[in-house]
């Protein structure tokens, strides 16, 4: 038989960034060269001639869709007065109390309160059909368990005593219906693109060190060599780096020509 050591070792993992829902997973000793197939099964070594020294680096983002949750109100007409309460079945906590008229700002920080529910997004619906409905749908972007969160809406007349009655102009009582729907379940993760340098070559390690804030990931190449990749002296018209978008370079360098011979008057 075989003994197989390593087939195709990248070192995949080497370093991990979380944001949210995207994951960063770097492997400093990918693109090495490897021309396998890839419907073929190894039996035996396939690391190339020199990984580490032939290996450009990668970086892999993967994207997890969150817990979505849509909260709906429904009402013969909207009330001017009236609150509830999300009930936390798993950790009997109850948030403090929501209007109707709440803003998706200060609807977000008061499910934020919830134990182990961390950072939400919220987005407001409203539409008017035989009832007039109003909802708001939850993605939980730190939630990292299989299970829903386990929310339960209470009012007054749903064992929320302390809640204050849904009226019209402080009035007429209206009765609600609320309801809380699953829109979709944690998923897992999937690739979704890589990350490579323009400008990588073999044995910079991109991917030594990674990290990402929201859609914004950074890469470090702890062997890549030393080259100019932004220029800061506009004067050479050498734009490296940079896009331009205006016209104000067109006619570089100025720094000490005769103005009057450039191309322009030519």
């Amino acid at each position: 038989g075989y003994s197989v050591q390593h087939v195709h070792e990248q070192l995949f993992g080497t370093t991990v960034g979380l944001s949210k829902r995207l994951l960063v997973i770097s492997a400093p000793h990918s693109d090495y060269g490897n021309r396998g197939s890839i419907d073929l099964r190894e039996y035996f070594d396939t690391n190339g001639v020199y990984n580490r020294g032939l290996g450009k680096g990668k970086a892999y983002i993967f994207h997890s869709r969150p817990h979505i949750l849509k909260l709906v109100c429904s009402f013969g007409e909207i009330p001017s007065h009236g609150s509830f309460v999300l009930f936390d079945k798993e950790t009997n906590f109850s948030t403090s109390f929501i209007s109707i008229h709440e803003g998706v700002k200060k609807l977000k920080s008061i499910v934020e309160q919830i134990p182990m529910i961390g950072e939400v997004s919220i987005e407001e619906n409203l539409s008017h059909s035989i009832e007039t409905e109003v909802s708001w749908s939850i993605a939980f972007l730190d939630v990292v368990t299989d299970g829903v969160p386990q929310l339960e809406p209470l009012w007054h007349g749903n064992r929320c005593g302390s809640c204050e009655p849904f009226r019209k102009n402080n009035i007429t009582n209206i009765h609600p219906h609320v309801i809380i729907e699953i829109i979709s379940a944690l998923g897992s993760y999937t690739q979704e693109s890589e990350l490579q340098g323009g400008d990588v070559t073999s044995g910079d390690s991109f991917g030594y060190s990674v990290d990402i804030d929201d859609n914004q990931a950074i890469v470090g190449a702890v062997f890549s060599s030393a080259k100019t990749r932004t220029t800061w002296d506009f004067e050479t018209g050498d734009l490296i780096g940079w896009i331009a978008t205006g016209n104000a370079f067109d006619f570089q360098p100025t720094y000490g020509d005769n103005s009057r011979r450039r191309m322009v008057y030519t």
